[in-house]
């Protein structure tokens, strides 16, 4: 698998619980690879952009097979997969989430095959970052996972996103089920 990078430098900070989007995301990466096994052509695309107000856009874009119309209108549903061995619950807590981030979580099928999920979560700004660390860190339902954090006290979307991308591609390719 192939997998490309396409950030924005305008975002690199959001507000969001660590270990809840890392497991989105995590999800989201094995699901294209997964999705890319019968592929000719395995390319992951991982992209950022800002969206609109204070919200970016974060995008996983595979080559795979894309989403059968008839699953469309299911896709975040419990207990709903394509997969042999699926439970289908993977989206679905995506969703959930996401949804409690405040975002939103959307997939669209690719023109020429294979599909893009996008979802949104709010853009952080210097002043928002230490009041959402202090409380985040004063919080004992968070166990202190709120930011990516990198060594200067911000949120590392780029390091993140490719640490999430090497483990999707190295588990999918050990034949582990998706998330």
């Amino acid at each position: 698998v192939r997998v490309r990078f396409q950030f924005d430098p305008a975002v690199d900070l959001v507000l969001a619980d660590k270990v809840q989007i890392q497991q989105v995301l995590l999800n989201l990466l094995r699901n294209a690879v997964e999705a890319m096994e019968g592929s000719q052509k395995r390319e992951l695309v991982i992209s950022t952009a800002l969206g609109d107000g204070d919200m970016i856009v974060l995008s996983v874009s595979d080559t795979g097979s894309g989403i059968a119309p008839e699953m469309a209108t299911q896709l975040f549903q419990p207990f709903v997969t394509n997969k042999r061995h699926g439970m289908g619950v993977g989206l679905s807590i995506s969703k959930t989430l996401v949804d409690s981030h405040g975002g939103r979580l959307w997939a669209e099928s690719k023109e020429g095959g294979g599909t893009v999920f996008h979802l949104t979560l709010t853009r952080a700004f210097g002043e928002d970052l230490h009041l959402w660390v202090d409380i985040c860190l004063c919080s004992s339902t968070t166990h202190g996972h709120c930011a990516l954090l990198d060594e200067r006290g911000r949120i590392d979307l780029g390091s993140t996103l490719d640490a999430l991308s090497q483990q999707a591609v190295d588990a999918a390719g050990a034949g582990a089920d998706g998330v």
